[in-house]
């Protein structure tokens, strides 16, 4: 599949913002946002673990995050394993607008998520970024640093997906849990 072309003009756009934008500051700290997210997501699966559904009602979503809460917190450790803290911080940034204390990088990978649909396919995401190299070309750091980033990303889109399922009325939250019988007697044998 290829991309359209009102896709690809978007993605040269977005790299002559990048190039029209001054360096400024350095990115702000990664390490914070990756706990929030982590104890974000953390929250969600223990709630999604300890709650009931009526058989048949399990959402699709839900069984999704449960089944693949490992393959999240792998993701999870890639990105901090491939962004350390001195290499993040060393990324250039556009350092103004919605992206004001982002690495470039980031906001071409936050950018794709955005605009594509899940799965990623990659032969997309390469056209796309063939686009963006064309007005801007990244650097070696900031093509290294992409796929943790793109991580990132979808990461960050998928954390409040899996908060509003976790706290989402089931039809099981609302049964009276098994047992005696409702009346608050000892039930007939």
């Amino acid at each position: 599949m290829s991309p359209s072309a009102r896709l690809r003009e978007e993605m040269a756009g977005l790299a002559r913002a990048h190039l029209a934008s001054p360096t400024g500051a350095p990115p702000a700290p990664l390490g914070p946002r990756l706990r929030r997210l982590e104890r974000g997501l953390a929250g969600a699966f223990r709630r999604l673990a300890g709650r009931r559904y009526a058989p048949g009602e399990l959402p699709a979503a839900v069984e999704w995050l449960r089944d693949n809460d490992h393959v999240i917190q792998d993701a999870l450790a890639q990105v901090r394993l491939s962004l350390p803290r001195g290499y993040y911080a060393r990324l250039p940034g556009p350092g103004r607008g919605a992206d004001a204390g982002r690495p470039r990088a980031e906001s071409l990978a936050r950018e794709l998520v955005d605009r594509l649909e899940a799965p990623l396919d990659l032969d997309v995401v390469a056209a796309l970024l063939d686009d963006y190299q064309a007005v801007a070309p990244l650097a070696i750091g900031e093509l290294w640093a992409l796929p943790a980033l793109l991580r990132l990303a979808v990461l960050e889109r998928l954390a409040p997906a899996a908060t509003a399922a976790a706290v989402a009325p089931t039809a099981a939250a609302a049964e009276p849990p098994p047992g005696p019988d409702s009346s608050g007697g000892a039930g007939t044998p």
